[in-house]
């Protein structure tokens, strides 16, 4: 079974599977707020080009994200279950990504106008989180080079007995509580865009003084 591949097809376009899988989200990240289902990002039909010359139309069609999700510090997530029913799916995971974050940063401003007052931080860009039953270690490592700033993967893990059966939903990568810098590095992550150049340039000036000190008590 490969990243595309549902449970079982019936389940693919299941609403309660998919309401299932929401659940599971909040269980997994209750620190993401939900502020919107079924986000568009339509594919852009022609571009001008350098010379005003029109550009051959894309390959991938409109893509969905099933959850549009805040978290704490403002970013937008938008998640992606890979296994839904849809036309013009991508070949491959990575494929989707790209385009997803591309589509994303192209439409940005009408996205935080149509979502409104839902305290997304502007000046960031969105995270995306892949949902799948289950990633290939070749399609994580190339996920990885993206970051876990800007990608997330997460599987679905079933349960099941003679009741029935149930579905979770568990890190895939980064795993919990690996991936997200440390130190002056999450301290910069934090800051707004525009502070953390001179963020850093104070946080270097600190790093030599300490290295002084150093050689001072030596």
């Amino acid at each position: 079974m490969n990243e595309h591949e549902a449970l079982d097809g019936a389940r693919q376009a299941d609403p309660e599977f998919l309401a299932e899988l929401q659940t599971a989200l909040h269980d997994l990240m209750p620190d993401l707020r939900l502020v919107d289902r079924g986000l568009v990002l339509g594919a852009e039909s022609q571009e001008a080009g350098s010379m005003g010359e029109e550009m051959p139309e894309p390959s991938i069609g409109d893509l969905l994200v099933d959850w549009v999700a805040v978290d704490p510090r403002g970013r937008l997530n938008l998640v992606v279950w890979l296994g839904s029913d849809r036309s013009q799916l991508p070949a491959e995971p990575v494929d989707m990504a790209l385009e997803i974050l591309h589509r994303s940063r192209r439409q940005w401003p009408f996205i935080l106008r149509h979502l409104g007052p839902q305290g997304v931080r502007a000046e960031s860009e969105p995270r995306l989180i892949l949902v799948a039953t289950h990633f290939t270690e070749a399609t994580v490592r190339k996920l990885a080079v993206l970051g876990s700033d800007r990608v997330g993967l997460l599987e679905v893990h079933e349960i099941r007995t003679d009741s029935g059966a149930s579905h979770h939903l568990v890190h895939r990568w980064p795993l919990q509580g690996e991936g997200e810098p440390g130190g002056p590095d999450a301290f910069l992550l934090h800051l707004h865009q525009e502070l953390r150049p001179l963020a850093q340039s104070l946080l270097q000036r600190l790093q030599r003084v300490d290295e002084r000190l150093v050689l001072l008590g030596s």
